[in-house]
């Protein structure tokens, strides 16, 4: 009887728990703040800054949603919508329990979409790991190339020593 009545209206509960969830997220972040000095910074700030932030939010999002979806194709379809709502989610524990809430992603993806198996969701989630590790030291590898420490800076020879291989190509001792 009661499985009868939960699925029969299972989208309507769903919202409403979220709903008091957010309430409550809501709740224990605000009831601390100075709601007048909240007025004064909204009331000051340069409203088109904030929507190009907007704007700039949604494309990094859409970016991350396709990756993933990138990421997912060989292994199973997905749903554009559904890995967008899995993203979203994801990135909102993120930013309410720290790096905790990174497993949240890859658990509501499979649960959105069905043909998504929660092994495929999590594999992806780690090989986008490793791209982004891969990414960000490339980026410091490639820095290294024009990195000039200023005159006030420790000692850095490291540095000259790594610039050096990466113009030549190769790392000493390592070839």
């Amino acid at each position: 009887m009661f499985t009868d009545i939960f699925s029969k209206h299972r989208k309507a509960i769903e919202f409403i728990a979220l709903l008091l969830l957010a309430a409550l997220i809501i709740w224990l972040f605000g009831r601390r703040l100075d709601w007048q000095q909240v007025k004064l910074a909204v009331q000051k700030s340069d409203w088109r800054l904030i929507v190009i932030a907007i704007v700039i939010v949604v494309l990094a999002y859409f970016w991350r949603v396709v990756r993933w979806q990138a990421f997912l194709k060989p292994l199973t379809p997905a749903s554009l919508r559904e890995v967008w709502i899995a993203t979203c989610v994801g990135f909102a524990a993120v930013l309410t329990f720290g790096r905790l809430g990174e497993v949240v992603r890859p658990v509501v993806l499979p649960m959105r979409d069905h043909r998504v198996r929660p092994a495929a969701s999590f594999v992806t989630i780690v090989v986008e790991r490793l791209y982004d590790t891969m990414t960000v030291v490339l980026m410091f590898a490639v820095n290294l190339l024009w990195f000039k420490p200023t005159s006030g800076a420790t000692d850095l020879s490291w540095l000259r020593v790594s610039r050096a291989a990466l113009r030549r190509g190769r790392i000493p001792g390592l070839v």
